[in-house]
């Protein structure tokens, strides 16, 4: 069996997509796009969670004084502890404020 090769072919196909690439990369260098993404607003209310989350870790990371958490703790086991409900509202609020886009 034989194949046929024309060399004048191959060439003519690899001019053009060379053609495509440069006209590929003038359209980046001129701004425009061709991927985009959408975040759905389920996948947003994740990230903000997880913002918040990563914030409170980073909170309770900082460094506090040990007589504070001591007295925390006995105040826990006694049952005497209090969260202050109004101030975890205000903190909630004031973060999610500061997430809105």
């Amino acid at each position: 069996m034989k194949i046929g090769f024309d060399p004048n072919k191959a060439v003519g196909l690899y001019d053009a997509a060379g053609k495509e690439i440069k006209k590929k990369n003038a359209a980046r260098s001129s701004g425009e796009s061709f991927d985009r993404i959408s975040i759905s607003p389920e996948a947003q209310k994740f990230r903000q969670a997880a913002e918040f989350s990563g914030a409170v870790r980073a909170a309770l990371n900082q460094e506090t004084d040990a007589g504070l958490i001591a007295d925390i703790k006995q105040r826990v086991a006694a049952g005497e502890y209090h969260v202050p409900s109004g101030k975890v509202a205000d903190a909630i609020l004031k973060y999610a404020e500061s997430t809105e886009a």
